[in-house]
């Protein structure tokens, strides 16, 4: 229902720049979990856990957009989702799944996007973005549960998306030559999205991360 949100107003809403509304939409997610950071006090928390947090953040909420981003370009969307259906794979190889689960995942989603795939050759050179994509997201998901008890998952969240918001803010200048369209609809979607699929989504996936370890989590994701 969460997730399924945010693909409801994506397609309701007017086409945004995807990397500097996603900024946006951070900047909103961390003001909302602003008051329960300060009184947890999360500036307590010892220096290394917090960069360790923010690292594994960065690598869930920021790389893997900007690397599919790069490659939507020229590639369809079809091939990042395929891309990003290899994270259980990646996790299985690493000794933390089951590697009979996550390649039925994967061949399932292959079974499912197999009509819409097509790659040209003039695309090969622009496959290694997406697969990396993939590759960061795993290992960030490993790290952000090693991290899953450094801080409550409120003030952790809020650091990443701090973090995470930063970067994609001065990043989207230079991959992105659009502005964002403003109207009230348009702040009432991104508001929204900052609520649902940012707080309250990945609160409940980082539960899950805590509870139930990167492989089950990365079949959800």
């Amino acid at each position: 229902l969460l997730w399924g949100s945010e693909w409801l107003l994506t397609a309701l809403l007017p086409p945004q720049p995807r990397l500097h509304a996603l900024a946006i939409e951070y900047g909103i997610a961390a003001v909302c979990l602003l008051p329960w950071a300060i009184r947890r006090r999360f500036w307590q928390c010892r220096m290394r856990g917090v960069a360790g947090v923010i690292i594994a953040g960065i690598g869930i909420l920021c790389i893997p957009q900007m690397l599919i981003f790069m490659a939507g370009r020229t590639l369809s969307p079809t091939v990042s989702l395929l891309a990003l259906a290899l994270v259980p794979v990646f996790l299985a190889l690493s000794g933390r799944f089951s590697i009979s689960h996550a390649v039925c995942g994967f061949a399932g989603v292959v079974f499912l996007a197999n009509g819409s795939l097509n790659i040209s050759a003039i695309q090969l050179p622009w496959l290694p973005l997406p697969v990396a994509a993939a590759a960061v997201l795993a290992r960030s998901l490993v790290a952000a549960e090693k991290q899953s008890d450094v801080m409550s998952l409120a003030d952790a969240l809020f650091l990443q998306c701090v973090a995470a918001g930063s970067l994609l803010y001065m990043v989207s200048p230079l991959l992105e030559h659009e502005t964002i369209t403003w109207s009230a609809m348009a702040a009432t979607g991104v508001i929204l999205q900052a609520v649902s699929p940012v707080v309250c989504g990945y609160l409940l996936f980082y539960w899950l991360l805590g509870n139930r370890g990167a492989g089950p989590a990365s079949m959800l994701q």
